[in-house]
């Protein structure tokens, strides 16, 4: 039996962090309709539930994935 390649597991991988990204995305949004709660503290919590750390998920990816899928969700909704 042949050995899979690299290239289809790291394809599988970045298919598994877009699905991170989007559902963190849905997430921070739900969680920013109250008013006490910045974006950095509504990752935090985010990694907090889904139990992520810092090595699997980290902040300051996730805050500038955030802000590029904000962009990109008010310019489909011009």
């Amino acid at each position: 039996m042949s050995k899979p390649k690299k290239i289809i597991i790291n394809i599988q991988r970045l298919l598994r962090f877009d699905k991170l990204d989007a559902l963190m995305f849905g997430y921070v949004m739900g969680v920013k309709i109250l008013p006490s709660v910045t974006t950095r503290k509504a990752i935090e919590m985010f990694m907090a539930d889904f139990n992520l750390t810092e090595d699997d998920y980290p902040l300051d990816c996730a805050l500038s994935q955030f802000s590029r899928m904000f962009e990109a969700y008010r310019d489909f909704r011009n």
